[in-house]
């Protein structure tokens, strides 16, 4: 007679931090399961089941705590014990003065969720619900780290749940179509990273003059100016991804056959796809692949590694920006990855030297200087994979540029090293690619090699 397979958690009663109604939230027993294979992003691929009568779960999908009532969510140990949580007041206050479209994004994710067996589209609307929670407050108010790592692990349900495209059909014009939107997707990243730069400048300037238009019962032009340039950015994410939406509906034979989606009911829609469809119409910046979520997640991890206290220490640091680099390299943005691996290289030796001259003090205890020679240990680790992974980097640059740099030799064959040079730097090449084909066998390998830092 076969056993029944057990329940994996423990069930309690948690007072919800925004509402203070209290729910039942599941928790894990002791020694359910312990990763077996891991990611070079942390992302957990497989785990080993340590209780065989435990019933198999993912238990990526069981990392948030949910209120039903309010539907407020949020990492489970940050909401049985909010206040371990340094923007915790903010999240409330934001959270609970949430204006009406806010509210109804939040009803209309948290009305979607089954929380009793959480598969991937109500895992994913957790951590959507958790994410979109965190960025309520202003700007420079949020946790950027925190917000990082959700997205993060939106990627990761992303990953998980890729779908298999070997019944694809192959159609070269509409496979162009979504190369080309990876590299206009990459493009718009960087443009709205640099408009949310000058956004804050221009809410600055208009909360300065809010008064002066309050008194004259004008309009802020700054604020009009502002939510304008916003609504355009939403309007053509949103193009974007209908136009993405088209070409996988065209891969997969649905565009043409009539079959506007696959899978079975979502609630009161036909499909979860539907249902993105709406939340995408509403909140455009809602991440609808791995691709999407990673670069958001980058954007987050860069301006909480320059921002953050957690980040002083210098292992932290390290380990941050490794992080970033990780996934930067997953997004194919190879020479944002190159220039986040200098900063690695440049953390790493700054730490060293900082290692090293605490070792010279005269009045340095022993257990201080164990102590400061496993952390040089470390950082000298941390050098030597700085440099592995800029010359890995670095293949992959010329793999991916070596059609351009051929046509360029022809064009210059037989001209001096430094107009070679020019050229290459003119047409876009990268000058850390430029040195590495001076090496011994490189493409620029010749007697005039110039001798200059690798970083």
């Amino acid at each position: 007679m076969t056993q029944e397979a057990k329940s994996p958690f423990i069930e309690k009663l948690v007072k919800c931090p925004a509402c203070g109604r209290m729910s039942p939230q599941r928790s894990f027993l002791t020694r359910m399961f312990t990763p077996k294979t891991t990611e070079s992003d942390h992302h957990v691929v497989s785990y080993t089941w340590l209780n065989q009568n435990a019933k198999r779960v993912h238990p990526p999908h069981y990392f948030l705590y949910y209120c039903p009532n309010c539907f407020y969510t949020d990492i489970n140990d940050e909401f049985s014990n909010p206040n371990i949580t340094p923007s915790y007041r903010r999240i409330m206050k934001s959270f609970n003065n949430a204006g009406e479209k806010q509210k109804q994004i939040i009803d209309l994710m948290g009305k979607h969720v089954h929380y009793d067996e959480i598969d991937f589209a109500s895992a994913l609307n957790l951590h959507f619900l958790a994410i979109f929670g965190q960025m309520l407050p202003p700007k420079e108010a949020r946790d950027c780290y925190k917000i990082a790592r959700l997205l993060l692990r939106v990627a990761w349900l992303y990953r998980e749940n890729k779908p298999d495209d070997s019944d694809s059909f192959h159609l070269p014009s509409v496979e162009e179509i979504l190369e080309g939107m990876k590299i206009l997707e990459m493009s718009m990243d960087k443009a709205r990273s640099s408009w949310d730069r000058v956004s804050n400048s221009v809410e600055r300037r208009a909360g300065e003059l809010e008064k002066q238009f309050q008194a004259n019962a004008g309009k802020n032009p700054y604020a009009q100016n502002s939510a304008g340039i916003g609504k355009q950015f939403d309007s053509l994410l949103g193009e974007l991804y209908r136009l993405k939406t088209t070409c996988k509906r065209d891969l997969s034979g649905k565009l043409l056959s009539g079959n506007a989606y696959e899978g079975g009911a979502f609630f009161s829609f036909p499909s979860y796809e539907a249902f993105f469809e709406k939340l995408k119409s509403v909140w455009p910046s809602a991440p609808a692949d791995e691709l999407e979520a990673m670069r958001a997640a980058i954007a987050y991890f860069k301006h909480s590694i320059s921002t953050d206290s957690r980040f002083d220490d210098p292992e932290a640091h390290f380990s941050a920006i490794s992080l970033t680099a990780d996934l930067m390299i997953r997004c194919d943005d190879i020479d944002a990855a190159l220039t986040t691996i200098g900063t690695i290289h440049k953390v790493a030796l700054d730490s060293r030297q900082q290692y090293m001259k605490k070792m010279q003090q005269k009045d340095i205890d022993e257990q201080t200087k164990r102590r400061l020679k496993v952390q040089i240990e470390r950082t000298n680790t941390s050098l030597g994979r700085a440099v592995d992974l800029r010359h890995e980097l670095l293949d992959k640059l010329l793999k991916r540029d070596l059609p351009k740099i051929k046509k360029i030799l022809a064009k210059h064959e037989g001209a001096p090293a430094e107009e070679i040079e020019k050229a290459l730097k003119k047409n876009g090449i990268a000058e850390p690619l430029i040195l590495r084909m001076q090496d011994k066998g490189g493409l620029l390998e010749g007697p005039q090699k110039k001798k200059r830092s690798f970083f």
